[in-house]
C-alpha cells in the first residue's frame, strides 16, 4: 500500500471465491485448442462456422485498446473499438480478455443468435482462464464473458435446437488468414484513442476499466531497474564495465561470463578485473590490506589493472 499507493475505488479485487468449485471446468462454450500452430493456422483456412470473430490488442504511445471484426460466410459485417487508457495501467492479457468480453456481445447482440460462431483468440491463457477458479487478475472480465455465453446458451436452448455450436478456438497469428490482416488494421485505430459508441458496447464496459495490480507491479519494477541501471552505470565499476561491454548490466553480459570453457576461477577473476577489484596492491592499498600500491615487479608504477595486464 505504501509503494503502489493504489486507489480502491479504481483497482482490481481478486474475490475470495469467484466460482462454485464444482462448476469449475463446466462451461457454456466449447473451447478448441491445436496441438501445433501448424493444425491451428490449417484450422483456421478451412472453417466451417458461419460467423468468425477475430480481435486483435495495440499499444501505441502508451495506449493500449482492441477491436472486434465479425465476419459472416466470408464478407465483413461489424467492427468495435474499445480503449482501455495507459499500458502502466492494463497487460496484454487483459486487453485479449476484453476482446473476448466484445466478441460474445456482438453475438448477443444479433438478431440470430442459432448459427455457428467461432470465436478466434491467439491467446492460449485467455482461452484456459474459462476453466479456471477466476481469481487472477483479469479474471473479472472472464467472468462477465461467461455471463454473456450463458445468456446466448439459454436463448439457444428455448427453440430446442442446440446443435449450433459456439466455440472458441485457439488461431496463431497468421498473416494468411483474411480476419487477422484485417483486425490487425483496425487495431491501430484504437491505440490512437478510438472507441465506439457506448451504446454499442456491454453495459460491462461503459465505464473504464479497472486498473491492472499485474501491470502496476510491472511498471514499478522497470522503474527500479531503470533507475538501478543508471546508478550503476554512474559508479566507478560501472564505468569500468561500460568500456568493455556497453549493453552491461544485462543478461547479455552475464552470458558473456557462462561459457562451459571458463571454470568458476576463470570467471570469477574476469569479473574482479572488470570491476577493478581485482587483488592487486593498487586496489589493496584502497581498501587498506596494504601500505603502498607500487608494483611488486617493476617497484615503479601504481599496480592497477591497466598496469597489470598491458604495461608490466
Amino acid at each position: 500500500m505504501r509503494w503502489f499507493k493504489p486507489d480502491a475505488l479504481k483497482t482490481e479485487k481478486i474475490p475470495t471465491v469467484a466460482r462454485d468449485p464444482t462448476k469449475i471446468g463446466k462451461i457454456p462454450i466449447q473451447i478448441s485448442i491445436a496441438d501445433s500452430r501448424k493444425d491451428s493456422i490449417a484450422e483456421a483456412e478451412n472453417a466451417k462456422e458461419e460467423f468468425q470473430i477475430f480481435s486483435d490488442g495495440s499499444a501505441l504511445e502508451g495506449k493500449v485498446g482492441t477491436a472486434v471484426v465479425l465476419i459472416h460466410q466470408g464478407r465483413h459485417t461489424q467492427t468495435l473499438y474499445y480503449h482501455l487508457g495507459l499500458d502502466e495501467e492494463h497487460t496484454v492479457h487483459k486487453v485479449e480478455s476484453v476482446g473476448i468480453l466484445l466478441r460474445l456481445h456482438i453475438l448477443s447482440s444479433r438478431k440470430s443468435k442459432k448459427a455457428s460462431a467461432a470465436i478466434r483468440v491467439d491467446n492460449q491463457a485467455a482461452i484456459k482462464a474459462f476453466t479456471s477458479d477466476l481469481r487472477n487478475p483479469g479474471h473479472h472480465l472472464t467472468r462477465e464473458a461467461l455471463c454473456i455465453a450463458s445468456k446466448i446458451s439459454k436463448e439457444r436452448k428455448k427453440g430446442g435446437k442446440n446443435k449450433h455450436a459456439l466455440t472458441i478456438r485457439w488461431t496463431a497469428g497468421h498473416k494468411g488468414i483474411e480476419g487477422n490482416e484485417l483486425v490487425d488494421r483496425e487495431a491501430k485505430e484504437v491505440a490512437k484513442g478510438r472507441t465506439s459508441d457506448m451504446k454499442l458496447l456491454p453495459r460491462y464496459l461503459r465505464k473504464p476499466v479497472l486498473t491492472n495490480s499485474s501491470a502496476v507491479k510491472k511498471v514499478h519494477n522497470e522503474s527500479l531497474t531503470k533507475e538501478w541501471r543508471e546508478e550503476w552505470r554512474n559508479l566507478k565499476q560501472g564505468k569500468a564495465l561500460t568500456l568493455f561491454n556497453e549493453s552491461t548490466p544485462s543478461s547479455k553480459f552475464l552470458k558473456s561470463l557462462s561459457n562451459l570453457k571458463l571454470s568458476r576461477a576463470a570467471a570469477s577473476a574476469v569479473v574482479q578485473l572488470r570491476l577493478t577489484h581485482f587483488p592487486l596492491n593498487g586496489y589493496l592499498k584502497r581498501i587498506g590490506r596494504m601500505d603502498n600500491a607500487r608494483c611488486p615487479a617493476c617497484r615503479v608504477d601504481e599496480e592497477d589493472i591497466t598496469h597489470f595486464l598491458l604495461r608490466c
